[in-house]
C-alpha cells in the first residue's frame, strides 16, 4: 500500500506506518519485514505530506542503533539531504531529526558529509525559524565529533552561523552551538579561526548563563581555545577571567573542571599572572585542591 499508485492511499498508509513506528518494540520487526525500501522511495514523492510522514517514520526507526546503519545502506541519505531544502518546514524538521539520529553513528558521520549534507545544514543554521536552527545545530554538533568533519564544517562556512547562534535567546540553541564549537575547537587551526571570527566574546557571555549545560559547553570551548598561546591574552581582554573565577566557586563539578582547565592554560603565560591574581583566581583554585574529583584537583594544582 505504501507504493500504491494512488497518492491518497500512499498518504494514509505512510501515516499508519509512522504511528506504528513510534513504538520502539516494533522497530526491528518492521525493518526485518522490508519497510525501509518503500519509505525511502516515498522520500522522493512530489507530495510534501507524504515526504513528511516518510521522513517521520524513518526518524522513529532511526532511534534503533542497527537501523541507523540499515537506513543509510538502503540509500536514504541523498533524499533526506535533499529534503533539507524543502519549502515545507515540517518536511525539513523531520529530515533534520532523522539525520540527527543517523549521525550518532561513527561511519554515518562521514557518510552524511560525503553525500553533501553540510551546505544545506549550515544554511539552516541561519534560518529565521528557531526550531530549524536547533535541529540543524544538533546535526552539525553530531557531525563535528569526527576529526575530518571538524575541518570541513569550518571550510564550508559553519563558524559564522554557529557563533551567531551563541547569542540566541533559546538555551537549547545556545547549548548546541556551544558544543559544536567546543568540538571544532579541538582542531589547532580552528582554535585560531573561532577567535578570529568573533567567537570568544559570546562564549564568555555564556559563562554567565543560568543554565548549567550552557555554562559547561561554553567553559569547555574556552578551555580548548586557550590551549593556543595567541588566545590566552585575548580571553583576558574579552573579560573572561571574572566569570571563570565565579564558576570556580559556584559552578557544577563539570563546569569547575573546565573553568580550572582554562585557568591552567592561562597560567602557562607568566604575563597573565597579575591579571589572575587581581581577579581573585588563587583562593578558589587553592580550595579546589581538596575537591573529591581528581581531574579538578589536577587542573587547579597546575593553575595555582
Amino acid at each position: 500500500l505504501l507504493l500504491a499508485p494512488d497518492a491518497k492511499l500512499q498518504e494514509h498508509s505512510v501515516v499508519s506506518v509512522r504511528n506504528i513506528s513510534t513504538k520502539t518494540a516494533h522497530d526491528a520487526l518492521m525493518v526485518e519485514r522490508g519497510i525501509l525500501a518503500p519509505l525511502v522511495a516515498l522520500l522522493r514523492s512530489p507530495n510534501e505530506t507524504i515526504q513528511e510522514h516518510a521522513a517521520g517514520a524513518l526518524r522513529n526507526l532511526s532511534v534503533n542503533n542497527d537501523n541507523k546503519i540499515k537506513i543509510v545502506i538502503e540509500g536514504a541519505l541523498p533524499h533526506l539531504i535533499a529534503l533539507l531544502r524543502s519549502r515545507d518546514k515540517k518536511v525539513q524538521v523531520q529530515a533534520c531529526q532523522t539525520l540527527q539520529n543517523i549521525a550518532v553513528n561513527d561511519e554515518n558521520e562521514v557518510a552524511v558529509v560525503r553525500e553533501g549534507g553540510l551546505p544545506p545544514l549550515i544554511a539552516l543554521l541561519s534560518s529565521p525559524d528557531e526550531e530549524l536552527q536547533e535541529h540543524s545545530a544538533v546535526v552539525v554538533h553530531n557531525l563535528s565529533e569526527n576529526a575530518e568533519n571538524k575541518v570541513k564544517i569550518v571550510r564550508e562556512g559553519g563558524l559564522p552561523p554557529l557563533i551567531s547562534l551563541l547569542s540566541s535567546s533559546d538555551d537549547k540553541i545556545q547549548e548546541q552551538a556551544a558544543v559544536a564549537l567546543r568540538n571544532l575547537s579541538v582542531n589547532p587551526q580552528n582554535e585560531l579561526q573561532i577567535v578570529q571570527e568573533g567567537g570568544l566574546r559570546p562564549l564568555v557571555a555564556l559563562l554567565r548563563s543560568s543554565n548549567d549545560k550552557v555554562q559547561r559547553q561554553a567553559a569547555g570551548a574556552i578551555a580548548n581555545l586557550t590551549v593556543n598561546p595567541k588566545n590566552k591574552l585575548k580571553l583576558v581582554q574579552a573579560g573572561g577571567l571574572a566569570p571563570l573565577v565565579t564558576l570556580l566557586r559556584s559552578g557544577s563539578d563539570k563546569v569547575k573542571e573546565h573553568a580550572a582547565g582554562a585557568m591552567r592554560n592561562l597560567s602557562m603565560n607568566p604575563e597573565l599572572e597579575s591579571d589572575m591574581l587581581r581577579e581573585g583566581a588563587l583562593p578558589p583554585l587553592i580550595s579546589l585542591l581538596s575537591h573529591p574529583e581528581m581531574k579538578i584537583q589536577l587542573q587547579s594544582a597546575v593553575a595555582s
